[in-house]
């Protein structure tokens, strides 16, 4: 089974907000939630998890995110 662009994109995401926010946040487990059951309405809840994280906390996710996405293959 090959694991989508989104899925990957995903799971970059989750790592970074547990390596940012911790592993145990709420947001983390929200996203983690979302990519185990590929459930839009699980996806949603951990968008709005996300948007709600403060302005500082959203670009030091963002920062690791973008260093992080270069270890990581589309293909």
């Amino acid at each position: 089974m090959t694991v989508s662009v989104a899925e990957k994109a995903l799971r970059l995401l989750q790592i970074s907000v547990a390596d940012i926010a911790g592993r145990e946040n709420h947001v983390a487990d929200a996203l983690n939630a979302a990519l185990n059951s590929g459930r839009a309405i699980d996806l949603i809840f951990a968008q709005q998890r996300f948007d709600n994280l403060d302005l500082h906390t959203r670009k030091r996710i963002k920062g690791h995110a973008i260093n992080e996405a270069h270890t990581f293959s589309v293909h």
